[in-house]
């Protein structure tokens, strides 16, 4: 049987899709944190100062939804590149 990448990209991209929907769920239902602040948390706290003021000073109040906008879309683009 011959396999399609673009299928398993997919089938990964869905994979990563419910994991985070599950994460968001739990941390609805509990009260936690949910999985995409976490690491948004992590990549801000790793990331040098001047950087995260420069982002800051551009996207003003915005910034939080584009961090968690871009780790969200980063996970999606992991699920699909290990699904291929």
């Amino acid at each position: 049987m011959v396999r399609s990448r673009i299928r398993d990209a997919v089938a990964g991209l869905i994979a990563a899709a419910v994991a985070l929907g599950t994460g968001e769920l739990v941390a609805a239902v509990t009260g936690g944190i949910s999985p995409a602040v976490a690491v948004g948390d992590v990549f801000v706290d790793y990331t040098p100062g001047p950087i995260v003021k420069a982002a800051i000073d551009a996207l003003g109040t915005r910034d939080k939804p584009a961090l968690l906008a871009g780790v969200t879309l980063g996970a999606l683009a992991v699920g699909a590149a290990l699904g291929s």
